[in-house]
């Protein structure tokens, strides 16, 4: 009778790992755990389950047969372990929370090292060193998910001012002050604090928004995107009974920044409505959609 094939060591490429992805997470972080235990090592790697010996096994890079040789090396001190975690832990630690437990381990460690007189100056260095490593490490990842927060939270804004001009709210206004309006809405909100704080994302957020603001503005117009208009159909507000009574004037004070008329003209235009003929000479007399978004984006945007 053939004997029982030796199941397979699992790496993070193994099925059960593209199922349960926590797993070499979860693997590291019990692995850093036990860096320091010295005495319970071999106790601990007796007692692990056949499972947790494969896991081992494949994260770890050891098979068999080099297995006696790691047990032995570990029981000998913190050197082992530490340049074991050191070639593993940025390789198979991916999440924040794999990240931010085995820092803090490495910060417990650096303390009970320091403590005691045992361990050799190199030994103390390599875990000061490595600590430092994975505090930087962990404090980027912690960066990254504040960049992600913030650019979810101008994704949401943005949907919300698109949601609010679709829905009828800046009706008061005229087809190119709710342009307006919606651009210093951004600008005042996580959008705009978004594009300050992350200005290597700034172009590709701009264009989202541009084309979003595009979109609406044409339907607005019920034309298409490329269409062009007369500038006084762009001006034009409505005047019907639902329009707010200082709608205008509101408008006008939010665009009071601009003192320079030739710095600004689309703002200056929209913001103060003159008569067509007596507009900037920087505003064409037929405009379309899109020239008009892109024009006010960029004089609002172009201000930070």
């Amino acid at each position: 009778m053939n004997s029982p094939k030796a199941s397979a060591p699992i790496t993070s490429e193994s099925d059960i790992c593209k199922v349960l992805t926590c797993l070499p997470e979860k693997w590291i972080v019990d692995f850093a755990n036990t860096i320091d235990v010295v005495n319970d090592h071999n106790r601990v790697q007796r007692q692990r389950s056949g499972f947790q010996a494969r896991l081992y096994d494949g994260m770890s890079g050891q098979g068999h047969r080099r297995q006696a040789e790691t047990n032995s090396n570990l029981a000998k001190g913190v050197e082992s372990s530490l340049r074991w975690i050191s070639e593993l832990a940025l390789s198979q630690a991916k999440s924040n929370l794999a990240i931010e437990r085995i820092n803090q381990r490495f910060v417990e460690i650096r303390e009970g090292v320091i403590d005691l007189t045992n361990f050799s100056v190199a030994t103390r260095e390599q875990v000061c060193e490595l600590t430092d490593r994975f505090e930087g490490h962990a404090k980027n990842m912690r960066q990254e998910m504040q960049r992600i927060d913030m650019q979810l939270q101008a994704k949401t804004q943005l949907d919300h001012v698109m949601s609010q001009w679709g829905a009828g709210i800046f009706h008061s206004f005229s087809p190119a002050g709710r342009c307006y309006a919606v651009l210093e809405e951004l600008r005042w909100g996580r959008f705009g604090d978004f594009l300050r704080d992350y200005p290597i994302e700034r172009a590709r957020f701009l264009d989202f928004a541009q084309n979003r603001l595009i979109e609406q503005l044409a339907k607005d117009a019920q034309c298409a995107p490329h269409k062009r208009l007369g500038m006084h159909q762009w001006l034009t507000a409505p005047r019907d009974r639902h329009v707010l009574q200082d709608a205008q004037e509101a408008l006008t004070y939010v665009g009071d920044w601009v003192t320079d008329i030739d710095n600004a003209p689309f703002v200056y235009t929209v913001t103060r409505q003159p008569v067509v003929d007596s507009r900037p000479s920087a505003i064409p007399y037929l405009c379309s959609a899109d020239t008009v978004v892109i024009s006010l984006a960029g004089e609002v945007f172009g201000e930070e």
